[in-house]
């Protein structure tokens, strides 16, 4: 009698891919046993992750016996096919590519040792689960009368190694009473015990040859024939109690495909006095239903789902799968005869069936109930039923039926809009914008998304759906100008629709970037400081917005329409944010705090030229503990503090803010001098121009990479700071050696001869007469420069006391170019000659 056999299952795939080993390996160490038997718990639960790490720490040990080498590698085989079996199609190649790679690098270690057998075996049985996969991704709406050729091009490889293996393993078991039993090689009995298995194998290979070609074919024939041959030499001794009850109830399935309906009564007869175990009478009773339905016995069929689905407090897997068939075949039947009334019982009976199996049975189980489900109703015969559909749509999507996925849930979607379910009209129009996004097809799953939020605009899942749909737009309004404009109308459609949900923060962030492009700064700031993000969110946000607002002020300034007002506004606007996020109370220094001081003091120096003192004392706090996410910021604050105390002429203060900076760029030290000038109130700022010094001198920073047309600018700035400070002889000295430097850099050359020029000591005065004939000889006759230098070597004749010279150059110039280069040098020319005229 056999008893206590486990649920099997029609196609051996759990089998195939959730046992551990094929027999159980005596000799490993007491800790690779207990990893095996975790490898085995972690695969039953589906944790492949955690079972891989485990299985290829053992893997990397060097100094595991090769027995256990062969058990890890057979595991970590097994991990990857439950992997691919858990995945979609389209994702599953790694998985079976690693298998091989496994096989092919153990054969290459241990070709000759019988331990390369269980793993050529465990390769076989993942290339059997993998055609039983392609197979059923085959019948999902396929013509039955066409052959599966995939699945076949598998199985063929799965029997060639089948068959090598077993000549493999009779050669081994023939050789083994003269192997020494090293505890690493496989006894004569575990190699028996191996060739048993090999052959039911290849009875299950044959079984699925038969599946893969039309019912009745001579194809389909010959592969049951084949298949029954290989299962006609098992005997009990070969096999597990377990396995030898497999092989009989395949017998009796081989049988029916081939139609041999007297063979198989007479099979399942035979069988039924063996046992008295539930499992095994429930898979028995599971295999008369179905040869009840091949014979188109449904009265007998009934019969049989008569006697109830459970027993004792069991159920069967096979066995409910049994009773879905005969419902599906009872549906066709009463279709047929036109019996819709029937045929709505038999559909609704399947379906409350079928989400029992759901409920009650592992994913793989719930999968093929799905498949049997489409391929007996079909999607038209689901077509009132929303879960049902759902159900055939999440099925194709994990085949790789991508297009049918998406036509399916869109189905569902619109008879759930039909009958008023807006839950469930946007719950599958999400998955099928879903799987439009996972393949790139982001323009049809933007479209998806788009509608359903717009349909259904109070949905809690509205806005996110929706910004879905924009950051699709993101990436096609990359390379399509018409995706840009269609971006562009998505985004005030959010913010119009909803604009006080949190996923607006986003959209005026991508809004602002797309202003800022357009030179719409203004309006971008605008958008950024409206970002009410927490956290790193909203100092990025005002970030962004001081950058916006800086270049708006310096575009209208440089035009010389500065809109005070404006400015005032944007200051006022920071103000708010830093009085938000500053808790001075509790000692905290929130970022969002910080940025706000930082860019209201900034725009209040650069654009304003006062800053207000306690916003000063407020960001010497700041800098005291600056924070982290403002790092990049750190050196410009401290910058900003020197610029903040200058316009408050505290000279003092600035100058030991600017000692507490350290070290500074030359382009850093020539913009913070460049802006501190800009706060000079005289035309000739004595203090102002030593803190440009200042500055320019506490550059001390490796200058060699430095562009040559900031150098020059950091040369000539540093002169005119002399000069304003009142140190023309060394602003001399600098321009003499920076004139030597750049001899074709016209502005250098013509600036130091102004110095020279302007000097009182007789000696520049002369040099200056050199310069400036150095620059007419190279100036363009008639230019504004060429005037300018006429003019100055005039000046010089006249500085020295040479009046007569001046004089003559002057009146020549006016006989001969009346204009004189323009009205202001003309009057410099009248001028001149008027002081040449007095005696």
């Amino acid at each position: 009698m056999i008893k206590n056999l486990a649920p099997l299952v029609n196609g051996y795939l759990a089998v195939m891919l959730l046992t551990s080993t094929v027999t159980a390996q005596i000799g490993d160490t007491h800790s690779a046993a207990e990893d095996l038997m975790t490898i085995d718990g972690l695969l039953d639960r589906s944790l492949y992750s955690l079972s891989a790490r485990l299985c290829e720490r053992r893997l990397a040990n060097s100094t595991e016996s090769i027995r256990a080498q062969s058990d890890f590698t057979r595991a970590r085989i097994r991990i990857h096919a439950g992997q691919a079996r858990s995945l979609p199609a389209v994702d599953r190649d790694d998985h079976w590519q690693a298998i091989a790679a496994l096989a092919t690098d153990f054969a290459r270690q241990h070709h000759n040792h019988t331990q390369s057998l269980l793993v050529d075996f465990q390769v076989a049985l993942a290339e059997l689960s993998r055609a039983t996969l392609t197979h059923d991704e085959f019948s999902v709406s396929s013509d039955p009368n066409r052959s599966d050729m995939s699945s076949l091009g598998v199985l063929r490889q799965a029997v060639q190694r089948l068959e090598a293996l077993e000549e493999r393993t009779a050669e081994a078991i023939r050789i083994a009473h003269r192997e020494l039993d090293d505890g690493q090689r496989l006894t004569e009995d575990e190699l028996t015990l191996l060739r048993g298995q090999v052959r039911l194998r290849l009875g299950t290979a044959y079984r699925l040859q038969a599946l893969c070609y039309p019912e009745g074919s001579p194809d389909r024939l010959l592969a049951c024939a084949s298949a029954l041959g290989h299962l006609q030499k098992l005997s009990p001794a070969q096999l597990t109690t377990q396995l030898w009850w497999e092989s009989q109830l395949m017998h009796v399935e081989c049988l029916r495909l081939k139609q041999d309906w007297a063979s198989a009564d007479q099979a399942l007869a035979r069988l039924s006095p063996l046992t008295d175990d539930v499992a095994a009478e429930q898979s028995l009773l599971a295999e008369r239903i179905r040869l009840d339905l091949a014979r188109d016995r449904m009265d007998d069929a009934l019969l049989a789902i008569a006697k109830g689905r459970e027993r004792d407090g069991q159920v069967s897997s096979e066995l409910d799968l049994a009773h879905l068939e005969a419902y599906a075949t009872a549906w066709e039947q009463a279709k047929e005869s036109g019996d819709e009334r029937t045929a709505s019982s038999w559909k609704q009976t399947a379906m409350n069936l079928l989400k029992t199996i759901e409920e009650t049975h592992p994913e793989d189980i719930s999968r093929r109930a799905a498949r049997l489900t489409i391929n007996r109703l079909g999607t038209a015969g689901l077509s009132g039923d929303i879960q049902a559909l759902h159900r055939v749509a999440a099925d194709h999507y994990h085949h790789g039926r991508i297009d049918e996925a998406v036509a399916t849930y869109l189905e569902a979607a619109e008879l759930a809009s039909k009958r008023s379910f807006p839950q469930l009209d946007f719950t599958m129009s999400y998955q099928a914008g879903v799987i439009q996004h996972q393949q790139q097809r982001l323009e049809e799953a933007a479209a998806i998304f788009r509608t359903i939020a717009s349909r259904y605009p109070q949905h809690p899942r509205a806005p996110q759906t929706h910004l879905l749909a924009i950051g699709d737009y993101v990436q096609l309004a990359r390379s399509s100008p018409s995706a840009l404009e269609t971006y562009e109308q998505m985004l005030h459609e959010h913010l119009n629709q909803w604009p006080a949900d949190v996923t607006s923060n986003q959209v005026r962030w991508w809004l602002g970037r797309l202003l800022d492009q357009r030179e719409e700064w203004a309006d971008a700031a605008t958008l950024y400081m409206s970002i009410t993000e927490p956290g790193t969110g909203r100092v990025k946000a005002l970030k962004q917005a001081h950058w916006s607002f800086v270049q708006s002020f310096e575009r209208q300034r440089d035009a010389g329409k500065l809109d005070r007002a404006e400015v005032q506004q944007a200051v006022d606007q920071f103000q708010a944010a830093f009085d938000q996020y500053n808790d001075d109370q509790r000692g905290q220094v929130l970022p969002a705090a910080v940025i706000a001081l930082y860019a209201m003091i900034y725009l209040e120096a650069d654009m304003q030229g006062v800053v207000q003192p306690a916003h000063v004392n407020a960001f010497r706090r700041s800098l005291d503990s600056w924070p982290v996410d403002l790092q990049d910021l750190e050196a410009e604050a401290k910058s900003l503090l020197v610029l903040a105390l200058a316009t408050q002429r505290d000279w003092p203060e600035a100058k030991a803010a600017l000692r507490d900076m350290g070290s500074l760029s030359p382009q850093s030290a020539l913009q913070l001098a460049k802006r501190i000038r800009r706060q000079a109130r005289l035309p000739i700022d004595v203090e102002n121009a030593r803190l440009q010094l200042a500055v320019i001198e506490a550059e001390t920073l490796p200058n060699d990479n430095v562009a040559a047309d900031v150098a020059s600018q950091r040369e000539r700035f540093r002169a005119e700071a002399l000069v304003a400070a009142g140190e023309s002889s060394r602003a001399i000295s600098d321009f003499t050696s920076l004139a030597e430097q750049y001899p074709n850099d016209a502005e250098v050359q013509e600036t130091y001869a102004r110095l020279l020029l302007q000097s009182s000591d007789p000696a520049h005065k002369r040099k200056s007469l050199e310069q400036w004939r150095l620059i007419l000889s190279r100036s363009r006759p008639q230019s504004e420069r060429w005037f300018t230098a006429k003019y100055s070597i005039a000046q010089a004749h006249f500085d020295l006391g040479e009046r007569d010279q001046a004089e003559q150059i002057i009146r020549l110039q006016k006989a001969l170019y009346p204009d004189l280069g323009g009205e202001e040098l003309r009057r410099q020319f009248d001028r001149l000659l008027l002081q040449c005229e007095r005696p």
